[in-house]
């Protein structure tokens, strides 16, 4: 389990465990950092270790050459060659909280696929992998109306930004120092953008996955029928000794994924788990939590019990998060089409939304920009949002790896021509490198005959969203048919439009009427992330 909760505010240290214990059903520990400063963690979901002068608390996943865990910190025995580690080899999703010599540090691997959050005023701060826990625990708190807009149209926010206007998430390759009690955001990592041939790439991509050869537990690789997981179930079989494989029932893939994905590990000689979708959860409070507001509370309500079931079954599970970098899915689309500006703007008349996520990402980067600028923009801006969402609830209950989410393997792709990477090229060269013998078999389709007809309904798209007219008309068409408007009452059966506070939204600049009228169920399922999120506040406090 990935959560921690680190303060200066001891009044606040009883009610936090106790809202621990009350969502996750386990009494979490408290350790003392320094004399002002406290950590809140689960004993059995950390790595823990003595140094020269203070100690480390590990969260997550990581390793090296040397193994796993403990054996990949075994020289690790001051502050500078953690540092040392950390900048020259270690790979995973892991946030380290350091104490040395009365200062704290909090660093996350190169990509941050563990959202790390911060929030200070006058006398109280903390830190935490829990968004929704800063906010219920923090006084003075408040929604954040760009935060909001890009959450509801994006399922994400952008940089530093988040839901709450006084909470800011770590950026891309910066690190937290605290020192009399007082946060600080500083730059931490250095970044090199490799250019390597393909040949090279292929043999660090099985280099590193033959690492994986040292964790000491069940594996499993996700299976579906798609580019993604299908990259890393090829790479496993043929790297990884001892590798099993899973999939699920998707509700939105027409059966394709049930279909495709047993053709593909029998090809693969893998043994193959089914996990069934078991009963949704409805409690909306774990939920927010769970996902720490990274996911939508009503859509995601399979998840929970699925990622129990499975790691019933398994210790790891490889995920295929990264396929659409290799694909540059979104190179081609600028930063306003890739946050939404232009449907924020006729949804909400919101001419302001466009300027703050340019100021916001400009921000964020302070190193030469890579060729595929959207691309990477989408890498470690929204798939380490929504995610690490992901990545922090499947470590609440075993342990999750990415691997084309490492920056070992993914900052490579930012080299290739976007030419070579488009359509799936590059992606199913590497396929049929480590597994020739799925070359066959489609993807995301039963037939090839509807995979060409994907194909051309997303250039029509495409075509349709840069043409205002042809979207005007689109839009009106789809606003008139039946299906989102089923969908809209679906999920006012699940909950009640009266529970939504009209009030607190219309302070942001949100009508509920103008999303429920031009905007997507999606968004509307988004905002009540947001109502049920901030519902549970002191509302005598914020």
């Amino acid at each position: 389990m990935s959560l921690f909760y680190l303060t200066n505010s001891t009044k606040k240290i009883n009610s936090v465990v106790d809202r621990i214990e009350k969502i996750f059903e386990r009494r979490p520990s408290v350790g003392e950092l320094t004399d002002d400063h406290k950590i809140i963690f689960f004993e059995d979901k950390v790595y823990r270790k003595n140094i020269r002068n203070g100690q480390i608390y590990a969260f997550g996943l990581f390793f090296n050459e040397r193994g796993f865990l403990g054996e990949a910190l075994e020289q690790v025995e001051c502050h500078e060659s953690l540092e040392k580690t950390l900048k020259e080899g270690l790979f995973g999703h892991y946030v380290f909280v350091v104490v040395t010599d009365g200062r704290i540090n909090i660093v996350a691997d190169k990509i941050g696929m563990l959202n790390v959050f911060y929030y200070q005023n006058a006398e109280n701060l903390c830190v935490s992998t829990d968004l929704q826990l800063i906010g219920e625990s923090m006084p003075g708190i408040k929604l954040s109306s760009q935060g909001v807009k890009e959450f509801i149209f994006n399922e994400t926010t952008i940089g530093s930004r988040t839901v709450f206007e006084n909470v800011k998430r770590l950026r891309f390759g910066k690190a937290i120092s605290i020192a009399n009690n007082s946060v600080l955001e500083g730059k931490y990592y250095n970044y090199v953008f490799e250019n390597l041939s393909f040949e090279e790439y292929v043999h660090r991509v099985e280099k590193y996955f033959t690492l994986l050869n040292k964790y000491d537990g069940r594996m499993t690789t996700d299976l579906s029928g798609g580019f993604d997981t299908r990259l890393v179930s090829a790479v496993a079989h043929k790297a990884i000794r001892k590798i099993e494989a899973n999939s699920n029932s998707n509700q939105f893939d027409r059966g394709v994924d049930d279909f495709l994905s047993p053709i593909v590990a029998r090809k693969l000689k893998l043994k193959l788990t089914k996990l069934k979708n078991k009963d949704a959860c409805d409690d909306r409070q774990k939920m927010l939590h769970y996902f720490s507001i990274g996911r939508d509370v009503i859509r995601s309500r399979l998840w929970p019990s699925r990622l129990e079931t499975k790691y019933k079954l398994f210790d790891m599970s490889l995920g295929g998060y990264g396929g659409e970098t290799i694909r540059a899915k979104y190179n081609d689309l600028s930063t306003d089409d890739l946050y939404s500006s232009s449907v924020v703007f006729k949804v909400l008349n919101d001419q302001e939304y466009r300027v703050l996520v340019n100021a916001e990402l400009n921000e964020s980067y302070d190193f030469q920009m890579p060729l595929q600028w959207a691309n990477f923009v989408y890498t470690v801006d929204r798939m380490r949002v929504w995610g690490g969402a992901q990545v922090y609830a499947n470590f609440l209950y075993g342990q999750i790896l990415h691997p084309f989410m490492d920056w070992h393997l993914i900052n490579p792709i930012f080299s290739f021509d976007a030419e070579t990477l488009k359509g799936g090229g590059f992606q199913k060269e590497l396929i049929r490198t480590f597994a020739p013998q799925v070359d066959n078999v489609p993807i995301n389709s039963k037939d090839r005959v509807r995979y060409k007809i994907d194909l051309i309904k997303k250039w029509l798209n495409e075509k349709i969203r840069k043409s205002n007219s042809l979207y005007a008309v689109a839009k009106r068409i789809k606003m008139s048919s039946s299906n989102d408007e089923a969908e809209r009452k679906k999920i006012y059966a699940q909950y009640p439009r009266i529970k939504i506070d009209t009030v607190l939204f219309e302070k942001i600049g949100i009508k509920l009427s103008d999303v429920e009228e031009r905007g997507r169920p999606d968004v509307l399922s988004r905002l009540i992330t947001i109502n049920e999120a901030f519902s549970h506040f002191d509302k005598e406090e914020k």
